[in-house]
């Protein structure tokens, strides 16, 4: 699964490269080897335009960032999804959204470092169809991090409300709050069901990361999903 982190991270960034404006609308569709050998050139990206054949796996992003600035200097950011269930959704496929806090430089990508939070529905990673709590980090070259508690990395924190991985109900919303704390310099996560009050989850230590160590300078809100198309 942290192949499709990497994945969605290289598609945004070339959709925000070529964009006009900061709101990406214009998800690309990738065939099935280029998954594989995770490409990410203009080459292996088809245009929006082109009809996806029998037996390739169709990703969409719609996703939001914020305006890049060489001064942006970024230590929190929060967000409040909606969330949905899908019990349609099969193996192989995938919906997700949330919200990644990220400092990289663009086209290089070795030095991305992100971290992400939301919620993912993916049979193939759960075994279940159900609507999960997903957190994710990576330091790119450093380290390729992981998803949830996969790796050392995320540090959860006693009595939190949600633990990483923890189903959702859906027709709910939940907000999602991550910053940088100024006491000892960790990136902390601390979520709610709207209404209620922000509490902790856990944080990542800061020596996780190499520029994400000081600061962020890019926040984007969005969502995805991957399908196999086969055919109308």
């Amino acid at each position: 699964m942290m192949k499709v982190f990497y994945i969605f991270l290289m598609l945004f960034i070339f959709c925000v490269d070529k964009a006009s404006h900061t709101m990406c609308h214009k998800p690309h569709p990738r065939s099935h080897i280029q998954l594989q050998r995770g490409g990410s050139s203009d080459k292996s990206l088809q245009s929006m335009e082109a009809e996806p054949l029998e037996g390739e796996i169709v990703e969409r992003i719609a996703a939001y960032q914020s305006v890049p600035c060489p001064a942006t200097l970024l230590y929190g950011a929060m967000a409040t999804l909606d969330i949905y269930e899908s019990p349609n959704i099969k193996k192989g496929q995938i919906a997700s959204s949330g919200i990644w806090v990220e400092n990289y430089h663009k086209h290089h990508s070795a030095f991305v470092n992100v971290v992400q939070v939301g919620w993912n529905i993916q049979p193939s990673y759960y075994g279940d169809n159900k609507t999960h709590f997903l957190i994710g980090w990576t330091a790119g070259y450093k380290a390729p991090g992981c998803f949830d508690l996969k790796c050392v990395g995320f540090v959860p924190v006693k009595y939190a409300p949600i633990n990483p991985g923890d189903t959702l109900q859906g027709k709910s919303k939940i907000s999602i709050k991550i910053f940088k704390s100024k006491d000892d310099g960790n990136w902390w996560l601390h979520f709610a069901h709207v209404g209620e009050n922000f509490a902790p989850v856990g944080y990542w230590p800061k020596d996780l990361f190499g520029g994400l160590a000081d600061h962020a300078n890019y926040v984007t809100w969005g969502g995805y999903t991957r399908s196999l198309f086969r055919g109308p």
